[in-house]
């Protein structure tokens, strides 16, 4: 038995164009981050933890929107 898995499943279209912006703002997202927390100032990281305990929350309620949208709303109104 070959290691490759066949999907016999119809091929489905390329994701819509906000769903490529997302992606995009998360790659920008995660280069800002990477600078903010490089640039930040060690000495007082509790002061960098609780700036950047909103914007998390934000990012992680976006995945979840999108998680929820992906596998409970979109399958639910468009078969």
């Amino acid at each position: 038995m070959c290691c490759f898995s066949v999907t016999l499943s119809p091929h489905r279209r390329d994701e819509d164009t906000g769903a490529h912006i997302f992606q995009l703002s998360m790659v920008a997202l995660v280069l800002t981050g990477f600078l903010f927390v490089s640039t930040g100032g060690l000495d007082s990281p509790l002061r960098i933890v609780r700036r950047l305990a909103f914007p998390a929350a934000v990012v992680v309620l976006a995945f979840a929107a999108l998680y929820y949208l992906e596998h409970y709303f979109h399958p639910a109104h468009y078969r």
